[in-house]
């Protein structure tokens, strides 16, 4: 190049200088070395790079941590589905979208708290304290207090006159949500859901949407 000095270890010109005269800038001969010797790059590259060890092997420190965190399992890093039925209350929470465990917790005989976040296909099937117990997202002293009372023994009496403990009322109220779950949380009940929402999205996108309303009568302006 013209105007640039070109000889290892000297002073390399470059244009533009004071006067006409070219710029000279001095780099020593182990720098330029370190910067264009690829197997000094490489060296250096190594040396910042730490030793990774396998995802899976990382997945089992991980659990080996949370396992000599305590010794009641509570810290285990995950466990099997079928393991949820052992226990009378079930804690179900959305998570990046709506919960796909709630319908299985509602359908087994253990008693679903539920915090949602999203709206699901089957909310306005359901209700509140008669086929789960509503929990909020922040899960403060409120949870814990209505948790504490379904899992004990102390009698309540409501407008009734009926008599019953809290261990009874969350019996109750588990096995209402799973009778309503087989009547009207099946397979096909989602379906139809399914199939009207899809009528309603082609009557809201035709340009003749006003015609295709239902008018209460029964039978659609078709």
């Amino acid at each position: 190049m013209e105007g640039v000095s070109t000889r290892p270890g000297g002073p390399r010109e470059l244009p533009g200088g004071a006067e006409g005269q070219p710029r000279r800038h001095h780099l020593s001969r182990e720098r330029v070395v370190c910067r264009g010797d690829p197997q000094v790059r490489l060296a250096r590259l190594r040396a910042r790079v730490r030793d990774v060890q396998p995802v899976e092997r990382r997945r089992e420190a991980r659990g080996r941590d949370r396992g000599r965190r305590g010794g009641n399992g509570l810290n285990r890093a995950s466990a099997p589905f079928e393991e949820h039925w052992r226990h009378r209350h079930l804690l179900d929470m959305d998570g990046a979208g709506f919960s796909g465990r709630f319908i299985p917790f509602l359908e087994s005989h253990s008693l679903p708290h539920r915090a949602a976040l999203f709206l699901a296909w089957f909310d306005e099937r359901l209700q509140e304290w008669q086929h789960y117990v509503p929990v909020d997202t922040r899960l403060g002293r409120g949870f814990w207090a209505v948790l504490d009372f379904l899992s004990s023994s102390e009698v309540v009496v409501d407008d009734a006159g009926f008599r019953q403990t809290g261990d009874e009322m969350a019996e109750r109220i588990a096995e209402q949500g799973r009778d309503w779950a087989k009547r009207a949380l099946r397979k096909e009940d989602m379906q139809i859901y399914m199939f009207r929402l899809l009528l309603e999205y082609g009557r809201v996108v035709s340009d003749d949407r006003e015609a295709l309303a239902y008018t209460g009568t029964g039978i659609p302006d078709w």
